[in-house]
């Protein structure tokens, strides 16, 4: 034992377990700051999401990533999934809480959850752990990154390989070059399908998809003005990019934890016309895309927060 030590209880529900007041001195710091996001520890219930929300009361609401790394998260997952903004299979704690042989279950349960509800999902631990030590992982390893991203995950997390491992910057690498080669070969086609019955805004997602992918699209372009309209694209894999435009810096930082989805900030009060003409430079600045090529542009005609107009729009010069 020493100072500072975690301790699990894996058949106990801690009752007001979060926040802490020490939680509650780390938000307001970090509010303080203007941080993006905020991940939220020991989640057993939507009810601890809500108490956090509630140390909110000034200025912006940062987003919730709710970390499941305890049994009673796993009972009450799609709960916690619909109130959170995002969610991370946080595999240390979780690996102790529950049965260690479960992991990889569990992992892909909570991957398939986020994912129907639209919410980016961030996997994470040990996911490169020998390069603390060494130049180069293990194959089980490499294998464990490309499986989560077929899985459905948005993004993947180094912690001690970056944080204390002596090869922090070859972890990094080696993590992009397995992620752009599963990319690569895995995501050739939109992997999910549109349940039976989708809101009208996650059933205009899934159209924009399937409508890049049939006329050769480079790009899908949504204006937008909260994440949940760009999840409602994302959720359904698209094989091309998504570009977000948004006048909002705090949302293009934040968005671009989606999987597939590039962020531009355009600015205020722009008409459509002009945000089209600034992301087809973009575009082609970036070698996306390039004069003649299409593009699926969706947008909402409305003040509604829904994305409602869908064409495909040819890009030139």
């Amino acid at each position: 034992m020493r100072s500072g030590s975690g301790i699990n209880a894996p058949e106990s529900r801690l009752s007001g377990l979060v926040p802490t007041e020490d939680d509650r001195r780390h938000l307001a710091f970090a509010l303080s700051q203007g941080v993006d996001w905020i991940g939220v520890s020991f989640v057993q219930s939507a009810d601890d999401l809500a108490r956090v929300r509630a140390c909110v009361r000034d200025g912006p609401v940062p987003l919730l990533m709710a970390k499941i790394e305890k049994r009673g998260a796993l009972m009450n997952l799609d709960e916690i999934v619909a109130a959170a903004d995002g969610v991370m299979v946080a595999r240390g704690d979780l690996g102790v809480e529950t049965d260690l042989a479960e992991i990889p279950l569990a992992q892909k349960r909570i991957i398939a959850v986020a994912n129907a509800k639209a919410r980016p999902v961030v996997t994470a631990t040990q996911m490169l752990e020998s390069m603390v030590e060494h130049e180069r992982p293990t194959r089980a390893e490499v294998t464990d990154v490309a499986n989560a991203v077929l899985d459905g995950t948005d993004a993947v997390m180094l912690s001690a390989e970056s944080a204390i491992g002596r090869h922090p910057v070859a972890a990094v690498e080696m993590m992009q070059r397995v992620l752009a080669a599963t990319e690569a070969g895995g995501n050739s086609a939109i992997r999910l399908n549109a349940p039976e019955s989708i809101p009208p805004d996650a059933a205009l997602g899934f159209s924009a998809c399937q409508l890049a992918d049939r006329v050769g699209a480079k790009a899908i372009i949504a204006p937008v003005r909260n994440q949940a309209m760009v999840a409602a694209i994302a959720r359904f894999r698209p094989v091309v990019p998504i570009l977000a435009l948004s006048a909002s810096q705090a949302l293009c930082r934040s968005i671009v934890m989606l999987r597939g989805v590039l962020a531009l900030n355009t600015s205020e009060g722009e008409d459509a016309q002009a945000q089209i003409s600034r992301a087809t430079k973009w575009l082609f600045d970036r070698a996306i895309a390039r004069s003649g090529d299409r593009a699926v542009v969706i947008s909402s005609a409305g003040e509604d927060n829904v994305l409602d107009t869908l064409q495909v729009a040819t890009l030139r010069d």
